[in-house]
């Protein structure tokens, strides 16, 4: 590494002993650098994972190329300081980021190819041009809208983070509608949000993800005790907000979460559904 990405990860160290301290988890800005006339394509990562990433996979020195049309890797930036992880630099750090984008498929094949070249039989490559179809969401992972303030984070659930309404009431399904669930179950979970205006969606196989017209969020259970839920964001990756606490982007083994029905979700071993909603058309409280 060179003396700019060794302190940025000096940096990044800093930044994740402060934010484990004050109870958030820090995150870095990293960003597709593929376009020309569009803005580049970003998503927010915790530092602790690209960390663990950059160290497992180091980026080597590379020199500029005249390559400036198309993918030319990946920049890296903490708000203080910024670094690129230029294109050629490490096929395999290179090829996991891909997996953090959301973004059309002609896009992700392009850049493929110039990762990996002709090596399609590399399984890194395999599953960043699977064939799932990308289901979409307008929802941003914007932490601070829903952590920097103590009344917000308090008084607002995995429910209202999952539909995207801040109501301060602690909302639960059903209740704007008058239902109150008998007992803690997938199928009362459901019914109380299709009263408030949510809709079941059926997921096309175990590995794919349904694309439906809406927001895509999903509902597990932890069973005869609890619910919760977890919403797709615009990066492709699920975020959720456990009761009181932060809203967070991580599962409970700190993973980035592709897919709930496979991350870490603790005691809420039961997978009940995915669901569909969007904050212009449910009403809860």
């Amino acid at each position: 590494m060179n003396c700019l990405q060794l302190l940025l990860l000096l940096v990044c160290t800093i930044n994740e002993a402060y934010g484990r301290l004050q109870g958030y988890m820090p995150m870095v800005r990293l960003e597709l650098d593929v376009f020309s006339g569009r803005t580049n394509p970003w998503v927010d990562v915790p530092l602790p994972f690209m960390m663990n990433m950059m160290n497992e996979n180091p980026p080597r020195p590379m020199k500029k190329t005249v390559k400036e049309l198309g993918y030319r890797g990946f920049i890296l930036n903490n708000g203080q300081n910024t670094m690129t992880i230029p294109g050629g630099s490490s096929r395999q750090l290179e090829g996991r980021l891909m997996r953090f984008f959301n973004i059309p498929m002609n896009v992700r094949k392009h850049c493929n190819q110039q990762i990996f070249g002709k090596n399609s039989n590399n399984p890194i490559y395999t599953e960043s041009v699977r064939s799932c179809q990308n289901p979409q969401s307008s929802t941003v992972f914007e932490a601070s809208k829903w952590n920097a303030n103590s009344a917000v984070q308090s008084g607002n659930n995995c429910y209202n983070y999952a539909n995207d309404i801040i109501t301060n009431t602690f909302a639960q399904p059903g209740k704007a509608s008058g239902y109150n669930y008998p007992s803690i179950s997938g199928a009362n979970m459901q019914r109380g949000s299709e009263l408030d205006g949510l809709a079941f969606v059926a997921s096309p196989s175990q590995n794919c993800l349904p694309a439906p017209n809406r927001n895509l969020i999903a509902l597990v259970i932890w069973p005869e005790v609890d619910y919760h839920f977890y919403r797709l964001d615009s990066d492709g990756y699920f975020s959720h907000k456990p009761g009181q606490t932060a809203a967070r982007n991580v599962d409970n083994s700190g993973a980035m979460i592709r897919d709930p029905r496979v991350a870490d979700r603790g005691p809420y071993t039961e997978f009940h559904c995915f669901m569909e909603t969007s904050n212009n058309s449910v009403r809860i409280m």
